[in-house]
């Protein structure tokens, strides 16, 4: 395939994935996640990093979209799944072999993400009050671990 067929490939694969949608035979928040297999299928069959991160991004987002969804939580799954996908970018390339210089760019976006959707998940689920009222306890126990901890054996150093 020439790289003039990409375009029209690309539009025919979304196209195709909105039909189904519109017509009711896939639902909407499993859309994105379609187009985004359909890319990384692509991207299996043809090997064009082009296809890899739309692939990547979509199929994250999409997973995030759906479980947000199946839970009835709020933003933060969307969050970890987008960062998920960007991370996947990085993961698959890895195992195709390709180590290049820039290869690291997804992990940047992908841990952001995943980041700030695990804080506002720790955040909705009350975590984030609970550490903020016991990490002193925390800090005792690491004292009482060095108060008590076994005695390390030190042997007196060779003489020559």
């Amino acid at each position: 395939m020439n790289r003039r067929s990409w375009p029209g490939l690309i539009l025919i694969i979304v196209g195709s994935v909105l039909l189904l949608a519109r017509q009711q035979l896939i639902r909407g928040d499993l859309t994105v996640l379609l187009i985004g297999t359909l890319f990384l299928a692509a991207y299996a069959f043809l090997g064009h990093y082009g296809l890899l991160v739309p692939g990547g991004i979509m199929t994250g987002l999409g997973a995030g979209i759906a479980v947000r969804d199946l839970a009835g939580s709020r933003g933060a799954p969307v969050l970890i799944g987008l960062g998920a996908g960007f991370m996947l970018i990085y993961v698959v390339d890895r195992l195709r072999g390709r180590v290049w210089e820039g290869g690291w760019w997804p992990l940047v976006p992908g841990g952001i993400l995943v980041a700030i959707g695990l804080l506002q998940a720790a955040r909705a689920s009350g975590a984030l009050q609970a550490i903020a009222t016991w990490w002193p306890a925390v800090l005792i126990l690491l004292g009482v671990w060095l108060l008590f901890r076994p005695k390390a054996t030190t042997q007196p150093p060779p003489t020559g």
